[in-house]
């Protein structure tokens, strides 16, 4: 169970705080651990996270984690545009079990038609998200369906699918099983 502060979200930057969302420049964002990266497998992506999941305790399940101390590493693949970033809450991409993490994305961000191989829950904590593609059409705010901050939206395995972001930058809560791999769709 993992527990956290959510401040008020309607700035325009990345990086949660505890007084306010706050721009994710190299002043203000906590480095990656050494040897932090994103990769492309074979069919998809798998994230070499062993060192950047979040804190464990040695008395149990709880762990709390304060807003400031979320650390975001940017997800650098040939795929997509820079700005997507992501932080772990709990699990990884690389291990079997639960996952949970929050991924941020700029205002006018595209992320490409894709699928994964398990469902994921996803919660817009902050900015406006349209999702779409699963009916087979075209990356587009008039091909999608937009989900405003608080809005929730299953995404079942193995189904194609795009998202953007509105004008705003965009922070969402993802909820779904690991290993993780994204595969894409041309």
């Amino acid at each position: 169970m993992c527990t956290r502060n959510i401040p008020d979200q309607s700035h325009s930057t990345h990086r949660l705080s505890k007084e306010r969302l706050q721009p994710t420049t190299p002043a203000t964002r906590r480095p990656p651990p050494v040897g932090f990266s994103l990769g492309v497998l074979a069919l998809g992506m798998l994230g070499a996270c062993a060192s950047s999941s979040p804190p464990k305790t040695s008395g149990g399940d709880l762990v709390s984690i304060a807003a400031h101390d979320f650390t975001w590493h940017e997800v650098r693949l040939a795929q997509l545009q820079p700005g997507l970033n992501v932080a772990f809450l709990k699990g990884s991409f690389t291990e079997r079990g639960p996952l949970v993490y929050l991924f941020s994305m700029p205002a006018g961000y595209q992320l490409p038609m894709h699928f994964h191989d398990s469902d994921e829950d996803l919660i817009v904590l902050s900015g406006n998200l349209y999702i779409g593609g699963m009916d087979g059409r075209a990356l587009g705010k008039a091909n999608g369906v937009l989900h405003r901050k608080g809005d929730t939206h299953r995404l079942p395995a193995k189904v194609n699918h795009w998202a953007l972001t509105g004008d705003d930058p965009v922070v969402v809560e993802v909820h779904s099983e690991g290993p993780y791999q994204m595969h894409w769709v041309n």
